[in-house]
């Protein structure tokens, strides 16, 4: 008997699943809002499906601690019995016309350590995920988790997600299953608007046939691993990479370099018979293959251009009348104030200076009254930190070595090839900051611990914009290293340049 609930909102702050739908068919929900959060527990999901299945859920808001939804069979708790315990199948799921929101874990979590069940037929589609969730528990949390390890087994096939906007996210698939298996499960239009992903995906095990279609950040489609980025391994067979599609949205703009209230012509590349409709970020939308545009001012689209810049995000969307549809995304900044470059004292060599810093800190400090246990010098956003008891080129200091719980300055110059607004973009887990010229361009938010009694935290994000003559400029980055080790990532995006990690090229440093 098919069963109807629409128009509810759901608030809570629970330490337990929201809904949890055991053995449960013939449901159709629409108008369903959950609000949860709790930040002493993550185990609050949205919806979860213990056995059962034959639902569709339209028009919904989810916004959940932990997994927005969950197909897991059956669940008992943690005992060694109700977890090899086989579940029940689940099949014939539609999640369509919703809303995603998670603080820490996946939009979609499929499958467990230890849980035999099968899944058939699920599918998520024409929905908008607003934020992903951060870090790991056991294995990296993404749009898609398939945690299928410790002896875990099932067929699982028909999986889709399709039409799919990403904003504010963290990986795009982690999937792993021992025994027999994935298959048939595909991504397709899958548009992340205007941040890198954090956090490579990977593919492990008995996973085939894995189709992703149309995965595009920004303007750019993902056409191999490499771009993904993606690791496959443990056998698993390599996905496909499906051709462009019949429509695809991508545009140019001119100028490249923009002032406030200077027009701007933003021109889409052609599809027969299609219609485009552009969002400027600044509240305001335009119709037309070829339009034109002048931003208000240069507070960008998050009203955050404190140096004089400000980066908007505009969303080009193309569709046909047979229903194809693709968007594109660009940071354009509006430039109200251009910095210049500058002229260096002595000789320079290529790279950057660096200094180590020990302290247990928590949050980045204030070197100015401290003073470094070693310096030396890197082609990058690397510091040699050598074992007790060694030597090592370039290094200077006389302090204990083998280092755990440090910072690292690092400070040079780095070149930038043409006038215009640039975007840099901060990836780390412990705490960076960067200024260049001075000026404090982005730095990632306080350390957040991974979960499940993970050693380490999430790796954190943040950008900001500047307008740059061409030149040198000087570069400043801060970065602590107090529970996960590795060097920061520094990306940059600007006239000319698509979104990349600055290259050792562009450094120097000087040689006195």
């Amino acid at each position: 008997m098919a069963r109807r609930r629409d128009g509810l909102t759901c608030i809570i702050r629970s330490r337990t699943w929201s809904i949890q739908m055991k053995d449960s068919t013939g449901f159709r929900i629409d108008d369903l809002r959950v609000i949860g959060g709790d930040q002493g527990n993550a185990n609050q999901d949205g919806m979860d499906w213990l056995g059962g299945g034959d639902t569709i859920v339209n028009h919904s808001f989810f916004r959940a601690s932990d997994d927005d939804l969950a197909a897991l069979g059956n669940w008992d708790g943690y005992t060694e019995a109700a977890m090899v315990a086989p579940g029940a199948d689940v099949e014939n799921i539609l999640v369509e016309n919703t809303e995603f929101s998670t603080s820490i874990s996946n939009v979609v979590r499929l499958g467990w350590p230890q849980k035999t069940y099968n899944l058939r037929n699920f599918t998520l589609r024409d929905s908008d995920i607003l934020h992903g969730g951060i870090g790991s528990c056991g294995q990296t949390f993404g749009l898609l988790g398939f945690w299928g390890a410790n002896g875990a087994s099932g067929d699982h096939s028909g999986v889709t997600f399709e039409n799919l906007l990403l904003d504010n996210w963290y990986s795009l698939v982690q999937m792993e299953q021992e025994q027999p298996s994935l298959h048939g499960f595909t991504f397709q239009n899958i548009w992340a608007l205007d941040q890198p992903p954090l956090a490579e995906s990977t593919i492990t095990g008995d996973v085939s046939d894995v189709t992703f279609d149309n995965v595009k950040y920004g303007q750019t489609r993902v056409t191999n691993n490499a771009e993904m980025p993606l690791v496959v391994s443990g056998g698993a067979a390599q996905p496909a990479y499906a051709p462009a599609p019949t429509i695809a949205a991508a545009f140019s703009v001119d100028p490249q370099t923009i002032a406030p209230r200077q027009k701007v012509t933003f021109s889409a590349n052609e599809a027969p018979g299609a219609q485009y409709t552009w969002l400027f970020g600044d509240g305001t939308s335009a119709h037309g293959r070829r339009v034109q545009h002048r931003f208000p001012d240069a507070l960008g689209t998050e009203l955050d251009g404190t140096n004089g810049a400000g980066r908007f995000r505009v969303l080009l969307h193309v569709t046909d009348k047979a229903g194809h549809q693709d968007w594109a995304a660009e940071g354009i900044v509006a430039v109200a104030q251009f910095h210049d470059g500058i002229k260096t004292a002595g000789p320079t060599a290529p790279g950057l200076n660096w200094k180590i810093y020990t302290g247990a800190w928590t949050k980045l400090p204030d070197f100015s009254g401290l003073q470094p246990a070693l310096t030396g010098h890197a082609p990058n956003f690397m510091a040699e930190v050598p074992e007790a008891g060694t030597q090592a080129t370039g290094i200077q200091g006389a302090g204990p070595l083998g280092f755990m719980h440090r910072a690292t300055v690092w400070d040079g110059w780095f070149n930038i090839p043409a006038d215009g607004g640039y975007t840099f973009h901060l990836i780390d887990p412990d705490g960076e900051r960067l200024v260049i010229d001075r000026m404090e361009v982005a730095k990632t938010g306080p350390p957040f611990g991974l979960v499940c009694g993970a050693p380490g935290n999430a790796l954190r994000y943040d950008r900001g914009s500047i307008g740059l003559r061409a030149g040198l400029h000087a570069i400043h980055v801060e970065a602590l290293n107090t529970a996960t080790e590795g060097a920061p990532r520094l990306l940059w995006e600007g006239p000319g340049l698509t979104l990349a990690d600055v290259p050792p090229t562009a450094f120097s440093r000087s040689a006195q």
